[in-house]
């Protein structure tokens, strides 16, 4: 049992726990949403799309829904040259034509496109590393951070509640005291056993951090001699203070009724001695 490092993501919407594992190919400039695919059920078939809308025209990929147990595989469509898989659970897909409707699943698999870092970045394309065509790696290692980071805030092990409180007790640093309450929340297993992202409402608020990061990632590659006389060691520098800030200034949102809305967010106190 691990984190998801292989295919790292984060998902949300999936109520009931219908598709896990989900990996990516083809994954390009202009066929996600800033890092995100919307998925939903349409009579059948599994579509994905770059927009909330899915207009006829904004689908990236789609397949035939399959048994529990199974791979569903979505081919590209409109060559967009996506191909997503994932692992199909015995949950329900929400169907296009519910009353009310249902809300697509979002499947995170960056927390911004190249498109992005780009556009912040007008020197990027001089970062690339010899047989490099686009930055895809760094961004994969940035959302390894991303999840690494979570787990050492509110680690994933599975109930951790309070069965003899009425109310729990203090939150204190999941890596030095007691779990983190609200962890629970944040995490489900996936079909092959490594713990998913699923109950976070707001992975879109670490924008700005992902973009930082995975910035100072790329120039970090290209540091040379590691002293503010190295300008790319400098802007490096100065991309993780600023990755670093905005990591503090995010709070977290989490889902404890499965009900696609953030209730509130987890506390967070210092450990601290507390006379008995």
């Amino acid at each position: 049992m691990s984190l998801t490092f292989d295919h790292p993501h984060v998902e949300t919407g999936d109520v009931n726990g219908s598709l896990s594992c989900w990996e990516v190919e083809g994954f390009s400039f202009e066929n996600n949403d800033h890092g995100r695919v919307y998925i939903r059920n349409n009579a059948g078939a599994i579509e994905a799309s770059r927009t909330r809308q899915f207009g006829a025209l904004d689908l990236v990929a789609s397949g035939p829904d399959v048994a529990q147990n199974a791979i569903l595989v979505l081919s590209p469509v409109n060559n967009s040259g996506l191909t997503v898989r994932a692992s199909r659970g015995s949950g329900a897909i929400g169907q296009s034509g519910a009353t009310p409707p249902a809300l697509p699943l979002t499947v995170w698999f960056f927390l911004a496109n190249e498109s992005d870092l780009r556009r912040k970045d007008n020197q990027l394309g001089s970062m690339l590393l010899r047989g490099e065509v686009d930055f895809l790696e760094p961004m994969r290692d940035t959302m390894r951070e991303f999840i690494t980071r979570m787990a050492s805030v509110y680690p994933p092990p599975p109930n951790i509640g309070y069965p003899n409180e009425f109310v729990p007790g203090s939150i204190e640093h999941g890596s030095t005291g007691k779990p983190e309450w609200y962890a629970q929340f944040f995490w489900t297993v996936s079909a092959i056993g490594d713990f998913e992202i699923t109950g976070l409402q707001n992975p879109g608020d670490y924008r700005l951090w992902f973009l930082n990061q995975c910035l100072a990632l790329i120039y970090a590659r290209k540091a040379r001699t590691g002293d503010e006389n190295d300008p790319i060691f400098s802007r490096q520098f100065a991309l993780q203070v600023e990755a670093d800030r905005q990591w503090n200034l995010v709070k977290p949102w989490v889902d404890v009724d499965r009900n696609q809305i953030g209730d509130r967010q987890p506390k967070i106190r210092n450990v601290r001695l507390t006379r008995g």
